[in-house]
């Protein structure tokens, strides 16, 4: 019986690593493809918005996302 309940606890505790791993890949995934779109959008985004405020907002929710992934 002791044998079965360590067997189960070694099983989710390997589960819960991958799961948090899997979690942190996700994240660090979304973070690099905020940053590249950031980087190929920023200069389209900023001629479009050039004597607005969109560019102030879009850079706001950018970093509201980026403090969201993080």
């Amino acid at each position: 019986m002791v044998t079965i309940m360590l067997g189960l606890l070694v099983v989710f505790a390997i589960l819960l690593l991958v799961f948090n791993t899997g979690i942190l890949l996700v994240k660090l995934l979304a973070g690099l493809v905020a940053v590249v779109s950031l980087a190929v959008f920023a200069p389209v985004i900023a001629v479009l918005a050039i004597g607005g405020g969109i560019f102030l907002v879009i850079i706001r929710v950018f970093l509201a996302a980026l403090r969201f992934v993080f």
